[in-house]
């Protein structure tokens, strides 16, 4: 499929998303199909570093996200709030089952955005069955990959969406909901993946210039980076970069983190905690005076803190220079992981 972009680089889809957001009928644009089954988000809530207007974004994302399984279809925003209204004037106390009910709803979802950095999680809480007693959950992330110029001004709605559809996936227990979407619509559920760092091991006397200690912090960040770059349009993996890493391990007061260092077992459970379950770790290792081998091992972390070694790759580095040992980092990761 050939698909047209916007100056940022973007699939006609997310250009439909930002659209949709920006119109004050933003739903409308995408054609319900009255046959299947509804869903009413009930209630949105956002982390304190989101901007309230993403809750119109919410609605035109997942708007686009149903419509895309070809499954579902969403109540638009503007109907919801007509008909809670409407049922204030006679009832002040309504119930999220009894809008959802009002509505012709089968499932009733609470969403909640958060941000963590440069990665946007979405959760997903569906109440359906009788009474909607009966519940769904599903989380999704995706990496905010574009800006307008600062911190300030990140661009939401192409992560929105895939988070969205990543979360409502989940929730439905389908992993393969958009697999027979349009191409840029087609996405999976994915885990968290953080390189964790780049260790130097010296078996002869006479090292690279790679091995320079002084410049080893400088060369294990750019390592890091290069690994985040090499895996962030991964369909599986979320990758976390250097920044959104540090931050998580701030939130357990734990600073000043080396990427020359692996992680200790403080550092494990804090990833975990912020339900980090995968991580990548990295060796560059002087083999002979004129031979460097790169390793690779991708691990699940466990709860208690430790590693189980889930696959491991190595190769050689022609060459010692800085962009030598990039091009065999993003060979080895994208390598590492490969669809199975």
């Amino acid at each position: 499929m050939i698909f047209s972009l916007n100056r940022f680089g973007l699939p006609w889809a997310v250009c439909l998303l930002i659209a949709a957001a920006q119109s004050s009928a933003q739903t409308k644009q995408i054609p319900p199909t009255e046959s299947l089954p509804a869903v009413a988000i009930v209630n949105v809530r956002l982390g304190a570093n989101i901007p309230e207007a993403v809750i119109r974004k919410t609605d035109a994302a997942f708007a686009l996200a149903l419509f895309a399984s070809d499954k579902y279809r969403l109540i638009p925003f503007a109907e919801r709030d007509s008909a809670l209204a409407s049922m204030r004037r006679e009832n002040p106390d309504v119930t999220a089952a009894q809008l959802a009910q009002r509505l012709g709803a089968a499932q009733a979802a609470f969403v909640t955005v958060n941000r963590l950095q440069n990665i946007l999680r979405v959760s997903v809480s569906c109440r359906y069955g009788q009474n909607f007693a009966d519940l769904r959950e599903g989380i999704g992330y995706a990496v905010l990959k574009y800006r307008r110029g600062g911190e300030d001004s990140i661009l939401y709605d192409p992560a929105l969406l895939i988070a969205a559809q990543r979360a409502f996936a989940a929730s439905q227990g389908d992993s393969m909901m958009y697999k027979k979407a349009d191409r840029d619509m087609r996405v999976f559920p994915a885990k968290l993946l953080v390189p964790t760092h780049l260790e130097f091991k010296q078996k002869v006397g006479t090292a690279s210039t790679l091995f320079d200690p002084q410049k080893k912090p400088v060369t294990a960040y750019d390592a890091m980076q290069t690994i985040f770059l090499a895996a962030k349009d991964h369909p599986l993996y979320v990758p976390l970069d250097v920044d959104t890493r540090d931050s998580v391990y701030a939130l357990a007061n734990l600073y000043d983190v080396e990427n020359a260092n692996p992680p200790n077992v403080v550092e494990l459970r804090a990833l975990y905690q912020l339900e980090i379950r995968h991580c990548l770790m990295s060796e560059l290792t002087q083999e002979t005076k004129d031979a460097l081998s790169l390793g690779m091992k991708l691990c699940e972390i466990t709860a208690d803190g430790n590693l189980r070694l889930l696959r491991e790759e190595k190769l050689a580095v022609d060459g010692d220079r800085v962009k030598d040992l990039q091009r065999a980092l993003t060979k080895i990761t994208r390598k590492i992981l490969r669809e199975r």
